[in-house]
């Protein structure tokens, strides 16, 4: 059978699944840039702060308190 086929034997109850399973696809891809970017731009911050952080604590936690 083809995946057409399959569809329509499932009758109305595979609209909505249908449905929710592009939106689901669209979320998971969404939140898969958000993080990537998320990451790469906390990522120079991160290095910057744990370099500062031995030598003066104070600075490390101004910096953090800046973002």
């Amino acid at each position: 059978m083809l995946m057409f086929e399959l569809f329509l034997a499932g009758g109305i109850v595979m609209y909505p699944l249908l449905g929710f399973s592009i939106v689901a696809t669209a979320l998971v891809a969404e939140r898969l840039v958000f993080w990537t970017k998320v990451n790469r731009r906390q990522r120079p911050i991160v290095r910057d702060v744990l370099r500062t952080y031995p030598h003066d604590f104070d600075a490390a936690l101004l910096k953090l308190k800046k973002m």
